[in-house]
């Protein structure tokens, strides 16, 4: 289930008596017959894997029988995750089978699940009925097995159809990839009972001379005899980086840098094991989920990551040290830590745990000195207390009073209640050009239907956080955040403590990623955090744990897009369009699902924390790009933000872009002089430059003829193949946001520091103003230095998002170095951007300063069986002006794509009936991970291209590349097209985003056509929804 790092600190012991319901092992040893022996007080009472033990026993050992094969006996198991790695299973299965001498006779069968009840379950029934059966197994056991088990719909985990369709696959796949595991020898000469072993073959855990593990999972006493190294160890800027270090900046891998120490240590545990690994090495350590395993990177889309790892191959003439004798990962290199025993210093250390809040108070009044630690695997006791030592630390996550919800029985959280009680945000957005209605009677054919894009958690490596410092003596306060808007932390302290916003001061030196999250709901935690401060007098810090982070802060709105009416409501809307496949009217209909509060979803305007002209709403940018790259000559949108009891939800990369453009994809495209459905006129031009060459770089009609040729002659693998444009604006559309300020000054030594208004998070804004700065005062780079972010040094910023900030900051930077005419050496430079607005009541305006283009064209093969895929090949050809830094864009470009592969195919909120998030942490909530980057990743710049709107020529393209990570999801829908086909489906079908694993695998014959579906889903029974409440809601 774990990453390895997890593995590396696991045992086989735990995993078997902790009884996991979805476990990996135990189905495997049960199948195998194997039984377990606990050492009790000198007992060794064997009991089966299905068996608990009936008393409370302190175990001091366990003992589990090999698993053993015999002659003509074979062993397998299949598990099905939502991702490959790292990942709870929905069903795991161990199966094995004895064959009659000679023949294909069943002798003996066993088969167990996990995750088809709360332990390991056996399948006795099904065993008996197949016995002396090999060819008929395929679909009589899974008539056999659906009728004994069924899931009640509604149970925990939501995924009941899946289950079921799964363990029948698991055990009718007449191809299962059984294999005779190797043979044991006997225990091995370290291990402690080898006397006492009546011949069976214990588990021990691998041993490896170097591992890598997660500090926060790895208890201290563990490391009893081990040396232990840590990032700070191998390497650092005060002494020297190390060549891991070296190479994944090289290679642009690090970002935000908050993930890079993990990747760093778990690309240094292989090195030291194999310092001269060879490509192929590199290779299958990744495919086996030895390198770079468990580590999460939100940024880079690990690519870079692991063309930095590559570096280090034989092939790849790595550098060497000493003349070119030896490798640069000198074996010889010692690892800091103790080599012998593990010393504990000071006093015996107490945690004492109170369970309610009576409790704690008493504890806190005997203890004043005893500090409060909530957990947080974050940053860590030792980041929180460091050095300070304390003998008693309290924890109060077990008080019961702190963790009371209070819940209401009418509460709204889906669309659909929200729209049936008119619950909605205003104003409601519409925007029409043309004659929908009149263009509706012309059409040949109208077309109706909907989807459902879910929502999404920003998932920053670094959570919510901040120090408020008070000093001075007239109620002066420094602020250190990770913010995207450092002004509005600003004022939004200053109105909270009644104070001039000249004596808060904010200091952001860079985020641990942000994607839009950390513009606004950083305010009301800073406000928080600032009336502490003021009260105590103290310094005081905020850092939100994962789970904390999640339920509070809210992310990407979900939203529901319609089209055609059909009856009453005013629900659906139709979208008409000829027989040669033009669209000639479209009526769409939106609606987000905004949360208890309106954020950014519609119109933030007034209020003494925002200019009074307001922020771009998610509503407004849905409707702005509903066209995309496509010229619909009679078009209508409407949108509106449903007011919910969720957590308010709030910007992300995209901004709403990424819902709007999954409903209308392949229609015709603009061509020549265009002028958009808001009356703004644009140059199509290397729009189409993008699609013509993407199709050429990715051989698109080539790639297809072999696809439908695969397709033809695989049964339960398809491919599916998609290729989508993207015309994004960049720029906010309320002019008083893209502005953009600096302050240069010059040393006498020829050293220039540069402050500007943008925020570093990982996007390289700061690599960018230095080359700015260093090609407008002609110095070097190395002579430009950047020391942080400051409301002190640049007021009244303008938040760094939109795709924008290169373009506000970097002209400021560009004219104040202008102003250096050997009479001052410090300038300050600022950058009015251009007049943009929007009129909706008259439906036109000119909201953006240009648009970014770009194509994608990506291959998937799915495992229609599972609902499994792997992304063959993207090619991704992107318009981005005159890059200030192709490496630092590329590196944008993956990282986006891998973000978009995941709202669209991976990433999927879970919430109660009652409205509680379930997704609370990395082990329900899945992004992306090394396993999910496509096998061949292309990105290509467009050529010869011009902005002259933007500094330097260049384009922003943090935002655009989120859409190009639906060509997976259609290329997805496009393998489940071939997969119905063969089983005599056709027309139009649902599949929801993300198209998970699960919704893949139930979308390749429904389960509702009994004559066209798959043999393993058509035994699943079908209810009505409202017949059964759900164990999670779609959102």
């Amino acid at each position: 289930m774990g990453s390895q790092q997890i593995r590396n600190v696991a045992s086989v012991g735990g995993n078997i008596v902790s009884a996991f319901p979805n476990s990996d092992l135990n189905p495997v040893l049960a199948a195998g017959n194997c039984r377990v022996s606990l050492i009790s007080a000198g007992e060794w009472p064997p009991f089966s894997l299905l068996q608990r033990e009936s008393e409370n026993k302190e175990l001091a050992d366990l003992r589990c029988d090999a698993l053993s094969v015999l002659q003509g006996e074979f062993v397998g198991a299949l598990r099905q995750a939502p991702r490959k790695e790292a990942s709870f299973a929905t069903v795991t299965t161990g199966m094995r089978v004895r064959f009659s001498e000679g023949s294909r006779v069943v002798e003996d069968v066993s088969i167990y699940y996990g995750g088809m009840g709360p332990t390991t379950i056996g399948a006795p029934k099904t065993c008996k009925a197949i016995q002396g059966r090999w060819e008929q197994l395929f679909l009589f056991s899974t008539s056999v097995t659906s009728s004994l088990l069924l899931f009640p719909l509604g149970a925990e985990g939501g995924l009941c159809l899946t289950a079921v369709s799964l363990q029948a696959v698991g055990r009718g796949n007449p191809d299962p990839g059984l294999r005779r595991p190797p043979g044991g020898a006997g225990p091995p000469s370290f291990c402690p009972r080898r006397e006492d072993c009546d011949g069976k073959v214990c588990f021990f855990p691998s041993r490896s001379s170097h591992y890598a593990a997660n500090a926060c999972l790895l208890p201290l006493c563990q490391l009893q005899g081990a040396a232990v190294t840590t990032v700070e160890g191998v390497g650092s800027s005060r002494t020297r980086i190390h060549p891991v270090q070296e190479r994944i900046a090289k290679a642009h891998g690090s970002q935000c840098g908050f993930c890079t120490p993990g990747m760093v240590m778990s690309m240094y545990a292989l090195l030291r094991n194999q310092p001269q690994p060879s490509m192929e090495d590199i290779t299958q350590a990744l495919a086996a989920q030895l390198l770079l395993s468990g580590n999460m990177c939100r940024c880079t889309g690990y690519r870079p990551i692991v063309d930095g790892c590559r570096t280090f191959c034989q092939e790849a003439d790595c550098c060497r040290a000493n003349g070119g004798a030896q490798c640069c990962l000198n074996g010889e290199e010692k690892a800091a830590g103790a080599e012998d025993s593990l010393a504990f210093l000071g006093e015996r250390m107490s945690w004492l745990a109170p369970v309610s809040l009576e409790e704690l108070v008493q504890l806190k009044a005997r203890h004043p000195a005893a500090p409060l630690l909530m957990g947080n695997t974050n940053i860590g006791p030792d980041m929180k207390f460091k050095g300070v030592f304390h003998p008693l630390v309290i924890s109060p996550m077990r008080v019961q009073e702190l963790l009371e919800v209070s819940e209401s029985p009418e509460g709204l959280f889906v669309w659909q209640d929200a729209v049936q009680k008119a619950s909605f945000f205003q104003p409601r957005r519409v925007i029409e050009r043309g004659s929908v209605e009149e263009a509706f009677t012309k059409a040949d054919r109208i077309h109706e239907g909907g989807i459902r894009i879910g929502g999404q958690e920003h998932f920053y490596m670094e959570t919510q956080s901040m120090l408020v410092v008070p000093v001075g003596e007239e109620t002066e306060f420094n602020v250190y955040i990770s913010t995207q808007w450092p002004a509005l932390i600003q004022d939004a302290i200053s109105e909270t403590l009644n104070i001039p916003a000249n004596r808060v001061t904010c200091h952001v030196k860079r985020l641990g990623g942000a994607f839009g999250g950390k513009v606004i709901k950083t305010s009301i935690l800073a406000s928080i955090t600032s009336v502490a401060a003021w009260k105590t007098n103290r310094a005081v810090r905020c850092v939100l744990e994962r789970g904390e982070d999640m339920l509070i802060t809210g992310g990407r709105h979900p939203v529901r897009a319609t089209y055609k009416v059909q009856g009453g409501g005013g629900i659906q809307q139709p979208v008409g369009f000829m027989e040669d496949g033009r669209i000639v009217a479209a009526d769409l209909e939106y609606f987000s699902n905004a949360g208890f509060a309106v954020d950014e979803s519609v119109l933030v305007s007034g209020g003494a924390l925002l200019p009074p002209a307001g922020l771009e709403g998610i509503v407004e940018k849905i409707l702005l790009h509903m066209d995309n790259a496509y010229n619909i000559p009679n078009l209508r949108g409407r949108a509106a933000a449903c007011r919910t009891n969720l957590p308010s939800n709030t910007s992300f990369r995209g901004f709403g872009v990424p819902q709007s453009l999954l409903v209308i994809r392949e229609i015709n495209m603009y061509k020549g002089p265009s002028i958009t459905h808001y009356k703004f006129e644009f140059s199509p031009e290397n729009m189409l430059r993008c699609w013509e060459e993407c199709k050429r770089r990715s051989d698109y009609s080539g790639r297809r003829s072999a696809l439908q040729q695969f397709n033809q002659q695989s049964r339960w693998r398809k491919r599916g193949m998609a290729i989508v444009p993207i015309k994004y604006g960049i720029a906010f559309s309320e002019g008083f946001l893209n502005q953009g300020a600096a302050l240069v000054h010059i040393y006498k030594d020829g050293s220039v520091l540069v402050t500007h208004g943008g925020t570093e998070m990982g996007q390289g804004i700061h690599t960018k103003m230095q080359q700015v700065a260093s090609r407008e005062l002609r110095v070097p780079t190395s002579k430009v230095y950047i020391s942080e972010t400051s409301t002190g040094t640049v007021p009244n910023t303008c938040p760094s998002a939109a795709s924008f900030g290169t373009d506000a900051n970097g002209m400021a930077v560009k004219i104040n170095a202008a102003y250096f005419e050997k009479i001052s050496l410090s300038a300050t430079g600022y950058f009015r951007g251009p007049d943009l607005y929007m009129d909706w009541d008259k439906m036109e305006g000119q909201p953006y300063a240009y648009y970014t283009f770009g194509t994608c064209c990506s291959e998937v093969e799915l495992d229609c069986l599972t609902g499994d895929y792997r992304t063959v090949r993207t090619d991704i050809v992107i318009d981005m002006g005159r890059s200030v830094n192709p490496s630092v864009d590329f590196g944008q470009i993956e990282g986006a794509f891998m973000q978009g592969l995941g709202l669209y195919t991976l990433e999927e909120l879970k919430f109660s009936p009652t409205g509680v998030l379930y997704t609370r942490g990395p082990s329900q909530y899945k992004i992306p991970a090394v396993c999910d980057v496509p096998l061949s990743f292309n990105v290509y710049m467009l050529p010869d291209s011009d902005n002259p709107h933007a500094i330097y020529s260049s384009k922003g393209i943090g935002e655009p590349i989120i859409f190009l990570g639906s060509s997976v999801f259609f290329a997805i829908k496009d393998a489940v097209a071939a997969a119905r086909s063969a089983s005599g489906l056709s027309g139009p079908f649902a599949l929801d985003s993300p198209a998970t694993p699960e919704r893949a695998c139930l979308a390749c014959a429904s389960p509702a056509c009994l004559a066209c579906a798959s043999p393993f889903t058509q035994k699943i029974p079908v209810s009505e929804p409202g017949t059964f409440k759900p164990w999670a809601l779609n959102i």
